[in-house]
């Protein structure tokens, strides 16, 4: 029998990006939806967002009662910050949680938006002993952001989508995995 190992801070439960099939992944490794506290975007192309709003319509559904917390970047133009991005999904499901209301708990719908800088480094989150900290990268607009996870002596970071950058050689300097973003080149698609 396979033993796996688990590295648990309290149970808290983050995902980096939600592109399409995030959620069935979920599903398939057995970790309930409910559980999931924070998620952290790269960026708000929609091969990184693509089963938010999924996400958020069933989290009432599911029997989430606290909201949930997201990161990512900030931007000169607030209209395409992630403030603005959160708080457009919460009206665009305002018909879905209307429609719950009164046969389930509802205060689990909302999210809370955390804009981290995209021009600087910082430790953005810092709890139950997971330190994550943001940094810029460069891709297409300013928002973007990579993320390094540091727990229990180890460290993930994941670039997002990026050109080559030093703020992304800094932050993996020393990490056990480098998550960096790939996609499938266009000849790919028209075979």
């Amino acid at each position: 029998r396979a033993r796996r190992r688990e590295i648990r801070s309290n149970g808290d439960v983050l995902v980096f990006d939600l592109g399409a099939g995030s959620l069935a992944n979920f599903s398939g490794l057995r970790v309930p939806m409910t559980s999931l506290k924070n998620v952290f975007l790269s960026h708000l192309h929609a091969d990184h967002i693509a089963d938010y709003v999924t996400l958020m319509g069933s989290y009432v559904k599911a029997g989430r009662l606290d909201p949930v917390e997201v990161w990512g970047g900030g931007s000169d133009e607030p209209e395409l910050g992630l403030a603005e991005f959160v708080a457009s999904i919460d009206r665009a499901l305002a018909w879905d949680l209307e429609s719950m209301r009164g046969s389930v708990a509802t205060s689990g719908a909302p999210a809370t938006a955390h804009e981290v800088p995209y021009d600087r480094t910082e430790v953005v989150y810092d709890r139950n002993g997971v330190t994550i900290t943001s940094f810029p990268v460069i891709h297409i607009l300013n928002g973007a952001v990579g993320f390094r996870v540091d727990y229990a002596g180890q460290s993930v970071v994941f670039s997002g989508d990026t050109r080559p950058t030093m703020t992304l050689v800094e932050a993996a300097r020393g990490c056990d995995l480098l998550i960096h973003e790939t996609f499938l080149p266009p000849k790919t698609f028209s075979e």
